[in-house]
C-alpha cells in the first residue's frame, strides 16, 4: 500500500520506495521531490511527515515559484503550507545520510499528503491537526498508460484504472500466449501456476475446490492444495503425477507455489494457512527428492513468519527463492530490495538490503515478487507483479520484469518500464475476482522465457517471450540508486 494521497495528487520524481515502521506507511523524500497535482485546487496542502533532524530548511514551490519555506521539527508533525494552483508541487529540503548500507540522501518521512480548505498566510508545523483544518477526502484517481511494451493498445485511453477496459491477456502480446487445459469446472479452479524443467517440463498449480463449511453456517469456502502435472512439447497435460503433500495439521492449505532446485532437490515455496480461518498467512518450503516425493518441510523464521503455520505475527506472502553458492536465499521484498540467506533449519544467516528508485520507472503500483530468480550470465532475472485500484474495492494487476546483481548485496540493476501483461475484464471471471495476472513461474530455454501466471484467480496461463525482447525492455534506462 502506498502513502495516502488526497484527490488527484500523484507521486512524481524524487521519492524513495514505500516503507513501513510497524506503525505507519511512509516514503522518504530526497533533496528535490515532486508531486503532480492534476488540476487540484485548495487553500493549503498538508504533509504529515516525520524526522529526527530539527532545523533543516524546507522550501515549497508551485511549478517554479517559491511559495513558502519553513524548518523541520523533530518527530511526526503536520506541515501546513499555503497552496497555489500549479501543475507540479515541489519540496526542496536539506538532506542527510545514514551510515552503513544505505547510500540514499534522505529528507522527510512523508506518510500522508492531503488538501484542506482553511486559509492561512504562512506555513505552520503542528503535532496535531485542529478541527478547523477540514481535510478534503477525495478518492484517489490513478491513470495508467494506453499501451504496453509491445505497442498493443490496451484500450485504456484517458480513463482511470477503475473503469478502463483492456483486451484479454491472450491478445495483449504479439508473442505466443495460452491457457493450460486443466479440469476447470463450476466447483474447481486452477490458478497461480509455477513451472520447472526436470528432464522435461512440469507444471505445479494451485487447485481450489469449493466446499461447504458447516462450522461457519454452511458458508462456502475453497479448499486449496497443489497439483503436479507433466507437460508435453506443446504444453498439454500428459500426466497427472498424483503427488501427496505431508500436512502437519488438519485442513492445512497450500497455494501460490514457486519452484527452485537446490542441492539436487526440488524446493517448493508456498503460502500456507489453516481452514476455516486464520489471521495470518505463512510461508513454507516443501522439499521433494529426485522422485518427487515430499520428504520434509522448512518453516523459515524471518519477518513475521513463525516456526509453523500457527506462529506468524503478520501475513507473509510472495517470497521468491534462489540458490547462490549452494546456499538458499530468498527475495523478501522488492522495494527496498531485501535478500535473506536462510539455512536448512529455517534460520536466517545473512541479510542484504539495498535501495533504488524503481517506482519512478514503474508507475503501476507497489512491486511485489513473482517467479523465482533465474541466473543468466551475471544477472538474476525475475518476473514480478503489482496492482492499482480498479472498481468495487478490487484491483487490476500488472506483470513486469527486473534484474539484480548475482553477488551480495544483490542490488537491482534494471526494471522494465511498462507492463508485459495486464489483468483484463475480458478474461473469465466467474468468481468476481480482481483482474489478476500473477506470475509464479519461469523457465529459460533456447534463448526464450516461458512464464506461467494466474488469470483472475481462475485459470493458469503461459507466455513465451524472446530473451532479446526482455533484455531490450530492461536496457532502456538503468535504475537510479
Amino acid at each position: 500500500m502506498d502513502i495516502y494521497l488526497s484527490g488527484n495528487i500523484e507521486i512524481g520524481m524524487g521519492w524513495h520506495g514505500v516503507e513501513h515502521d510497524g506503525i505507519r506507511t511512509y516514503r522518504w523524500s530526497t533533496g528535490l521531490t515532486n508531486l503532480r497535482l492534476n488540476g487540484e485546487t485548495a487553500d493549503q496542502i498538508i504533509l504529515f511527515a516525520g524526522t529526527e533532524k530539527s532545523g533543516r530548511l524546507i522550501q515549497f514551490y508551485a511549478d517554479e515559484s517559491l511559495i513558502a519555506e519553513t524548518k523541520t521539527v523533530s518527530g511526526w508533525n503536520y506541515y501546513v503550507i499555503p497552496f497555489e494552483p500549479c501543475v507540479h508541487f515541489s519540496i526542496v529540503s536539506q538532506t542527510f545520510m545514514v551510515p552503513e548500507n544505505d547510500p540514499r540522501s534522505l529528507g522527510l518521512m512523508v506518510s500522508k499528503i492531503f488538501l484542506a480548505d482553511f486559509s492561512i498566510s504562512s506555513p505552520v508545523v503542528i503535532p496535531e491537526l485542529p478541527s478547523k483544518f477540514l481535510a478534503r477526502v477525495i478518492p484517489p484517481k490513478r491513470k495508467i498508460k494506453a499501451a504496453n511494451s509491445n505497442g498493443v493498445d490496451l484500450g485504456l485511453g484517458n480513463e482511470t484504472a477503475w473503469y478502463a477496459n483492456c483486451p484479454s491477456v491472450l491478445t495483449q502480446s504479439c508473442y505466443e500466449t495460452g491457457i493450460f487445459d486443466l479440469d476447470y469446472n463450476d466447483t474447481r479452479v486452477f490458478l497461480n501456476p509455477s513451472i520447472f524443467d526436470k528432464n522435461g517440463l512440469y507444471l505445479l498449480a494451485r487447485q481450489s475446490d469449493l466446499k461447504t463449511n458447516s462450522s461457519q453456517g454452511h458458508h462456502e469456502v475453497f479448499d486449496n492444495s497443489l497439483r503436479f502435472f507433466e507437460l508435453d512439447d506443446n504444453l498439454n497435460i500428459s500426466q497427472d503425477l498424483n503427488i501427496t503433500l505431508k500436512s502437519k495439521y488438519k485442513n492445512e492449505q497450500f497455494e501460490d507455489p514457486r519452484v527452485v532446485f537446490h542441492n539436487k532437490n526440488l524446493y517448493v515455496s508456498c503460502c500456507n494457512y489453516l481452514l476455516p480461518s486464520q489471521q495470518y498467512l505463512h510461508q513454507k518450503l516443501l522439499v521433494f527428492n529426485d522422485h518427487l516425493d515430499h520428504v520434509h518441510s522448512i518453516d523459515p523464521i524471518f519477518g513475521g513468519n513463525g516456526q509453523d503455520v500457527l506462529s506468524n505475527t503478520k501475513t507473509e506472502k510472495n517470497w521468491t527463492w534462489f540458490s547462490h553458492n549452494n546456499r538458499l536465499h530468498c527475495v523478501y521484498t522488492m522495494n527496498p530490495h531485501e535478500v535473506v540467506e536462510i539455512n536448512e533449519l529455517g534460520e536466517p544467516i545473512s541479510r542484504y538490503i539495498t535501495y533504488s528508485d524503481i517506482l519512478n520507472q514503474w508507475p503501476y503500483g507497489e512491486c511485489r515478487m513473482g517467479s523465482n530468480p533465474i541466473l543468466i550470465d551475471d544477472l538474476y532475472f525475475n518476473f514480478f507483479h503489482s496492482s492499482l485500484p480498479w472498481k468495487r474495492g478490487k484491483r487490476r494487476y500488472f506483470m513486469g520484469a527486473y534484474t539484480f546483481e548475482s553477488t551480495p548485496p544483490f542490488r537491482i540493476v534494471q526494471v522494465i518500464q511498462d507492463p508485459i501483461l495486464t489483468g483484463s475484464e475480458f478474461d473469465i471471471n466467474n468468481l468476481d475476482s480482481p483482474l489478476v495476472v500473477f506470475p509464479c513461474g519461469a523457465v529459460f530455454q533456447s534463448d526464450n522465457w516461458l512464464v506461467t501466471f494466474g488469470i483472475n484467480d481462475e485459470r493458469c496461463g503461459w507466455i513465451r517471450l524472446p530473451h532479446s525482447y526482455i533484455a531490450s525492455l530492461l536496457n532502456r534506462k538503468p535504475v537510479s540508486r
